[in-house]
């Protein structure tokens, strides 16, 4: 998980210290999705057990880089926002993060679910992209039709990023707890 959130850090800096330039930072974004995205799988692959990550989800994950990559070259060129990659990616994550609830809140298990490391990442997760959703799937209508829009949701889900990232930390703060214990 941490190697997910340094790459969402250092493409997300990477862009946003680009966006002062007059040359268009989409293509960062471009990189940046397929590289996390693949963090975030192998995260979930190696913690399987425990978030009821099936070997299907992975492949599908893996069909979905596949997937980004040609569209970032046959559909969605470099010089535009990848929306519909984003799209694609939070409505995946969104199923990962409702099957882990289904089965968590459906098992028998008497763990209190808020020291449970693999809660807080999945919550963090399943609010970013749930709130995220929307922005990626609207972001091109809104930069054609009204840019200040596009701002307001741009920096919603900035701040749902920011939101994610304070989960998962507290996740990793859990999961240090439980290892000293």
């Amino acid at each position: 998980m941490l190697l997910y959130l340094l790459s969402l850090f250092l493409f997300n800096t990477l862009a946003d210290g680009l966006s002062f330039y007059t040359f268009s930072n989409y293509f960062v974004y471009h990189i940046e999705l397929p590289v996390s995205f693949f963090f975030l799988l192998k995260f979930l692959k190696r913690n399987k057990q425990q978030i009821f990550y099936t070997e299907h989800f992975y492949k599908a994950g893996l069909f979905i880089i596949v997937l980004f990559i040609a569209n970032s070259f046959l559909w969605e060129k470099i010089n535009l926002f990848n929306s519909l990659s984003y799209s694609v990616c939070s409505f995946y994550i969104l199923i990962v993060c409702l099957n882990y609830f289904w089965f968590k809140f459906n098992s028998d298990d008497k763990d209190d679910i808020l020291t449970l490391p693999n809660f807080w990442f999945i919550a963090g997760l399943f609010i970013y992209h749930s709130s995220s959703f929307i922005v990626f799937f609207t972001y091109k209508i809104f930069i054609q039709t009204n840019d200040q829009l596009a701002w307001i949701t741009w920096n919603f889900q900035s701040l749902m990023l920011l939101m994610m990232c304070v989960l998962i930390v507290i996740g990793i703060k859990q999961k240090l707890k439980c290892q000293i214990q």
